[in-house]
């Protein structure tokens, strides 16, 4: 599995885990219509520690329940996402 389809699962797995049929939709969606650009953003990504740190956080939060750290963590990952390079 590339980078960029694990993300992606990643992504959709935190919707199908929120229970957001409209998020759900729109990850599936976004996949399908985004997937080369999301690749050129995955090569630009790949070496960011801070990142990989980031999700890591993110998915112990969620595992562990904590909804503020969570929402944090998803935050940060998102402005670091759609930073100009």
């Amino acid at each position: 599995m590339s980078k960029v389809d694990a993300d992606l699962e990643l992504h959709a797995a935190l919707m199908r885990a929120s229970r957001m049929s409209l998020g759900v939709a729109a990850t599936g969606l976004a996949s399908r219509l985004l997937r080369a650009e999301l690749r050129a953003r995955a090569a630009e990504h790949a070496g960011d520690a801070r990142l990989h740190r980031l999700h890591r956080e993110l998915v112990d939060a969620i595992d562990r329940r904590m909804e503020h750290r969570a929402a944090r963590a998803a935050r940060a990952i998102a402005w670091t996402e759609t930073r100009p390079p």
